[in-house]
């Protein structure tokens, strides 16, 4: 069936009935599956692609500079001057404290980026967990405050500890 996104969606609103298996590779293939979505969706999406272009960034970036701040170390040396080290585990980079600076926020955002994906992709699964856990020993709606609470604490509780490491490494 050789039919436009636009003639479909048409024909949908006029009759009142939305046949979205019909439609749905036009709608894909024109970038209009987004008007069938609620706007909770929609920012959900969105939240997870920002978070997986993050970690894209982040990982291009640790390899582009050869490790990250967090793990890294300052070094005074003799003149007092001070030498920032990125760390990938095994060695050590010499690198500008702009540098160092941008490697340490970076990889501290990560952990928030991690917690809002994730409690982005359990709020899109929402209606299926309860739908799911309906004769379970635990309710559905109380698994998922339960899950959000962990993800939240553990999330921000990695994040404090990160920005505690990184500001501790640079008041040497």
């Amino acid at each position: 069936m050789t039919v436009k996104a636009g003639v479909i969606i048409y024909t949908c609103r006029k009759s009142g009935s939305y046949n979205l298996q019909q439609a749905w590779p036009y709608l894909v293939a024109s970038g209009l599956w987004l008007l069938f979505m609620d706007k909770k969706t929609k920012i959900c999406i969105w939240i997870i692609l920002i978070g997986l272009a993050n970690f894209l960034a982040y990982t291009v970036l640790y390899m582009f500079l050869g490790g990250e701040a967090v793990n890294g170390r300052v070094e005074v040396g003799a003149g007092g001057e001070l030498s920032y080290y990125l760390t990938d585990g095994r060695f050590g980079r010499l690198v500008s404290r702009a540098e160092f600076l941008y490697s340490g926020v970076h990889s501290i955002s990560i952990w928030p980026t991690v917690g809002a994906v994730l409690l982005a992709m359990l709020t899109l699964a929402k209606e299926n967990i309860v739908s799911a856990m309906r004769s379970s020993i635990v309710r559905g709606r109380t698994f998922i405050t339960v899950l959000a609470t962990i993800i939240a604490f553990s999330t921000g509780a990695i994040t404090i500890w990160f920005i505690f490491t990184f500001v501790h490494k640079l008041t040497v």
